[in-house]
C-alpha cells in the first residue's frame, strides 16, 4: 500500500452508510438538539431561496424523503420547478448516490432525497448534463466557486477520495503530518454537515475561502431578511465553536462541544485528524483535556460550579462561596 499525494493510504473496503450522536450531557442535547433541527428543516428553504434571488441557477438539497413535500409551497411562491432524482444514504458530499428502490418504498432514518430546484430549463440543463456526467456544467449551474470545484475534483479523481475534508484542510494548512490544526472562517466549517449544519451547500477548497465566506454570508442575510435573526444566530454560533474531525478504516469521529458524531468515510490505514479552531465555547460544552473541550483548568473563578452555587445560595452561605479561588478553594 502506498500513500496518495495527500499522505493518505487508502484501503480497498467502504463501510455502509450509518450515523451516530452521543451527546456529551443531556443538558446540552436540552438545549442545542432542537435548535439543530430547525436549522437543518430550514436548509433545504434557504438553498431554494439563492436560486430565486439569482445568485445560482440550480438548488440541490438533501431533505429526508418526509420533508420534500412540505417545501412545495416555498418552490410554488418562486415559480420554480422540482425534480427528485433519487435518493443518498448520507450528506457527506461525493459518495456516490444510490436511485430509488424498486417500488419507491423509503425507509430508515438515513435516506434523504436528492432534491433539485430551479427554473425548469436550468433544471432540463443540470439533468442533460447529469446524464452526460458533464460536471463542469453541474459546477457552474450550482454556483460553486471555480476553485472549490477544482479541488473536489482532485481529491476525487487524483487522490481517490470521496470525503474531500482531508484535502481541505491540507490546502488550509502547511502541514504534513496526521495532524492538522488550523483555522478559517466560519462559514467554510463544513465539519458537522452530515447532521445538516453548514452555511454553504458545497465543499470548500480551503477552510479560509474567501469565495466560501462570501456566498455563506449572502445566505444567512437572506435568512436575517426574511425574519430568521434567530436561526442564523444559532448557526453562526455553532460554526464558530471548536470541532475536531478523525479518519481511520472507514469511520469518521466528529467532536464538538456538545456533542460526537460516527460516521462513514473513506477507509484509511493511518489515522488522520483535522482540528479546526474556533472563537466561540456554548455553556453547555464539555470540560476535558482533549481539543473541542474546555481545558477545566481555565476556568475563571466566575465561571466555576461553586461560585454560581454560591450566588444562588441563601445568604448565611454566602461567605462559603466567596472562599472560591482563594488557596484551598474550589477551581
Amino acid at each position: 500500500m502506498t500513500a496518495n499525494a495527500l499522505g493518505v493510504t487508502l484501503l480497498d473496503f467502504q463501510l455502509p452508510p450509518f450515523s451516530r450522536v452521543s451527546w456529551v450531557s443531556d443538558a446540552a442535547r436540552d438545549v442545542w438538539e432542537k435548535r439543530f433541527e430547525a436549522i437543518d428543516r430550514a436548509w433545504p428553504i434557504w438553498d431554494i431561496r439563492c436560486v430565486a434571488s439569482g445568485q445560482r441557477s440550480i438548488s440541490l438539497t438533501y431533505p429526508e424523503a418526509g420533508r420534500i413535500t412540505a417545501l412545495a409551497p416555498e418552490v410554488a411562491r418562486f415559480g420554480l420547478r422540482t425534480h427528485v432524482l433519487g435518493y443518498d444514504d448520507m450528506r457527506n458530499y461525493g459518495f456516490r448516490e444510490r436511485e430509488l428502490p424498486a417500488g419507491g418504498v423509503i425507509t430508515g432514518p438515513l435516506v434523504q432525497g436528492r432534491l433539485v430546484c430551479g427554473a425548469p430549463d436550468a433544471v432540463d440543463a443540470f439533468l442533460e448534463a447529469s446524464g452526460a456526467d458533464d460536471g463542469a456544467t453541474i459546477e457552474a449551474l450550482l454556483g460553486i466557486p471555480t476553485c472549490c470545484a477544482q479541488a473536489h475534483r482532485e481529491a476525487w479523481i487524483q487522490h481517490g477520495m470521496n470525503d474531500p475534508t482531508w484535502a481541505t484542510a491540507r490546502a488550509t494548512s502547511a502541514s504534513t503530518s496526521n495532524l492538522i490544526e488550523t483555522r478559517g472562517h466560519w462559514t467554510a466549517n463544513v465539519l458537522l454537515r452530515s447532521i445538516g449544519l453548514r452555511a454553504v451547500s458545497h465543499s470548500p477548497c480551503r477552510f479560509d475561502c474567501d469565495a466560501t465566506h462570501a456566498i455563506g454570508l449572502s445566505i444567512q442575510q437572506q435568512a436575517r431578511d426574511n425574519g430568521e435573526e434567530q436561526l442564523a444566530d444559532w448557526l453562526e454560533e455553532i460554526l464558530s465553536w471548536p470541532v475536531e474531525w478523525s479518519m481511520l478504516h472507514g469511520i469518521a469521529e466528529i467532536k464538538s462541544p456538545v456533542l460526537k458524531i460516527s460516521t462513514r468515510t473513506d477507509a484509511t490505514a493511518h489515522k488522520h485528524v483535522v482540528q479546526l479552531d474556533g472563537e466561540r465555547f456554548p455553556e453547555e460544552g464539555a470540560q476535558g483535556l482533549s481539543f473541542a473541550y474546555r481545558d477545566p483548568g481555565r476556568l475563571k473563578v466566575t465561571e466555576s460550579r461553586s461560585f454560581h452555587k454560591g450566588l444562588a445560595a441563601p445568604t448565611g452561605m454566602a461567605a462559603d462561596a466567596a472562599a472560591v479561588g482563594r488557596p484551598g478553594g474550589d477551581q
